[in-house]
C-alpha cells in the first residue's frame, strides 16, 4: 500500500505598478499562472492599480493586494 501526499503549491507574484506597467504584469500572469498578486506602486498610481486589480479579480479571480508608497526625493 502506498501513502500518497499531494502538496498544492501556491504562487505569489510581486510586481511594481506604474503608468505603463500593466502589459508586463498581464504577460507574467499569462506565462506563469499565479494564486495571488501583490502590487507595489507610488501613491499617485494607486487609483490605477486598484482599477487594474479589479479587472484581474473579475476576469481571473486572483486576489490582489496593493501597497502605495510615497515618492522619496533625494
Amino acid at each position: 500500500m502506498y501513502n500518497i501526499m499531494i502538496h498544492q503549491l501556491t504562487t505569489l507574484q510581486i510586481a511594481t505598478f506604474g503608468s505603463d506597467g500593466q502589459e508586463g504584469i498581464a504577460l507574467g500572469i499569462r506565462s506563469f499562472p499565479i494564486h495571488k498578486l501583490a502590487l507595489i506602486c507610488f501613491s499617485s498610481d494607486k487609483h490605477n492599480a486598484e482599477e487594474f486589480s479589479r479587472k484581474i479579480k473579475s476576469v481571473l479571480g486572483i486576489p490582489t493586494t496593493i501597497d502605495g508608497r510615497k515618492r522619496k526625493c533625494s
